[in-house]
């Protein structure tokens, strides 16, 4: 299946900006967050017991290694609890780019699942450079969320869950936007092969088969 442009754009750059330094990770580990997440992602379907070994060459330690393989393949497992443990291994802000950067392979990989298309590549090198590590955003606050996000926020809650990583949450939301809305998102009637309420039921659709509580 031929992608539409805009989107085909968003994947190559969500899969080239893997490789870059981002918040609190390297680009060697982005790179190694996205090939462990992949794995984990399309062997999601069997028992843990039945899984693939995990990639070779990672730069993960195990601690991480396993909390990106919950996040791409056993979710529902994710509670406050758990989020807290993670958080307490990695720090907010890394955790937060890591959900970013799973979250965002996922929609990849979902979509070539879904098309039958084998997905696109992850670099093949890590660009140079150190993470930013920046104190926390100015605006963040604890709004009763697992972590921080932007307040005030003038949207909906969804669209700052990710927000204490800014670079991760850039990757996310360019692909997430190419993806669904392109842009539109106020506009409830647009001109696509798919209508605005058959697209919101689609979504609604996928977010129940997989448990998002949100």
């Amino acid at each position: 299946m031929q992608m539409p442009e805009r989107m085909s754009d968003a994947v190559s750059a969500a899969l080239a900006a893997m490789a870059d330094p981002g918040d609190r990770w390297s680009g060697a580990e982005r790179l190694a967050i996205a090939a462990t997440a992949r794995a984990a992602f399309a062997d999601r379907h069997r028992a843990p017991w039945m899984r693939e070994a995990p990639p070779e060459g990672v730069v993960l330690t195990p601690e991480v290694a396993a909390i990106v393989r919950t996040l791409a393949a056993d979710l529902h497992l994710v509670d406050r609890d758990w989020a807290k443990e993670a958080i307490a291994v990695v720090g907010e802000v890394a955790y937060v780019e890591l959900v970013a950067l799973v979250s965002s392979l996922a929609i990849v990989d979902a979509f070539g699942e879904a098309t039958g298309d084998e997905a696109p590549g992850l670099p093949a090198a890590p660009m140079p450079g150190d993470p930013v590590d920046d104190e926390l955003p100015y605006d963040v606050g604890d709004i009763g969320a697992y972590v921080p996000m932007r307040t005030p926020w003038p949207d909906a809650n969804v669209g700052r869950a990710l927000t204490l990583a800014p670079s991760g949450n850039g990757v996310y939301r360019a692909l997430a936007m190419a993806m669904y809305h392109d842009g539109e998102f106020y506009d409830l009637a647009w001109n696509r092969t798919l209508s605005r309420p058959q697209t919101e039921v689609l979504a609604t659709a996928v977010s129940a088969a997989h448990e998002c509580f949100y």
